[in-house]
């Protein structure tokens, strides 16, 4: 079995494969079943859930649980 041998039977049906791969994830994607969930998921960045930005979490914007600490920190000259 030679380099161009195998080169040959990978460009082929590498090539066979992925056309393959390619028409599953476009049938899955345009099959009229997946519709609404796909027209969910595409509201999902629109709807209002309280996130950042909305004035119920923390003022520092470091996401939740990561307030200002008590006491002074380690390292920068506190005695």
């Amino acid at each position: 079995m030679t380099y161009q041998t195998v080169s040959g039977f990978a460009q082929t049906w590498g090539l066979v494969f992925l056309v393959v791969m390619f028409l599953i994830a476009l049938a899955y994607a345009l099959w009229p079943g997946n519709r609404d969930r796909f027209s969910r998921a595409a509201q999902l960045p629109l709807e209002d859930d309280g996130g950042p930005g909305d004035g119920s979490g923390d003022a520092s914007g470091d996401g939740p649980g990561r307030g200002p600490t008590k006491g002074p920190s380690k390292g920068h000259g506190a005695s």
